[in-house]
């Protein structure tokens, strides 16, 4: 009962699209429920996986997470396997990779449609190669960059045409999303600028109107004092 309770709490934790079918891509920064890859790891393999989906339907998800409640990583990483519906469809050709921080620990799940080419025991050996040592010295972006890698070569030898380009060297990612973080910076710094200004203006506004306002009632006043001293002396 507890297990299907921790299952139960793990489906509806999962971000899962709302009109109940899977996205053609995972985002990463969905998968990455622990908040362990960087900006730049994430956006190398966003561009890469839609490449990939884009010419063989295939989606190569590594999904993080903190903790596993009371679930093995073998029964969590099937669950969210079945959550993403990366055994959907008519290719089912999807691979799903799981990080646990908790665990420290790592496991694969292969759909059904490829599995008879990229067995379990291929697929642990990909993780073997190309997560453990990076992993084990807890650079996870690196480790997600090169287990993508790692696995987006088998696509690569066993898809005809697909010629997906790898690299482990992310740099130009990472330029995109640093330049992008400090236009939104320098937005944000524009705005609050722009909302400063616009606060002052009408501050000054205000004061100026209220300040006009005093001296035309002054100016009244003055009148009707120098009116009722008229009259006075006419009257006297």
């Amino acid at each position: 009962m507890k297990k299907l309770f921790y299952t139960l709490l793990l489906l509806a934790a999962v971000c899962i699209p709302v009109n109940g079918f899977a996205a053609d891509i995972v985002p990463a920064a969905d998968a990455d429920a622990a908040h362990i890859i960087s900006k730049a790891a994430e956006r190398y393999i966003d561009t890469k996986n839609k490449e990939l989906s884009s010419k063989c339907g295939a989606n190569i998800v590594i999904a993080t997470v903190t903790s596993l409640s009371e679930l093995t990583i073998g029964e969590y990483a099937k669950e969210l396997f079945k959550t993403y519906r990366l055994n959907s469809g008519k290719k089912s050709n999807s691979v799903l990779v799981v990080f646990c921080i908790e665990k420290n620990d790592y496991t694969v799940v292969v759909a059904d449609g490829i599995s008879g080419s990229l067995t379990m025991q291929t697929a642990e050996q990909y993780l073997t190669e190309y997560t453990e040592k990076d992993f084990a010295k807890k650079n996870y972006s690196k480790a997600a960059v090169r287990t993508y890698n790692g696995i987006a070569k088998w696509y690569n030898d066993n898809y005809n045409n697909l010629d997906i380009s790898l690299t482990d060297d992310i740099s130009e990612y990472a330029a995109a999303v640093k330049s992008e973080q400090q236009n939104q910076h320098r937005r944000a710094v524009n705005r609050k600028i722009i909302l400063s200004v616009t606060a002052a203006a009408v501050l000054i506004i205000l004061f100026y109107t209220k300040r006009r306002m005093r001296l035309i009632k002054a100016r009244k006043k003055r009148n009707e004092r120098k009116l009722r001293y008229m009259r006075g002396i006419r009257n006297s």
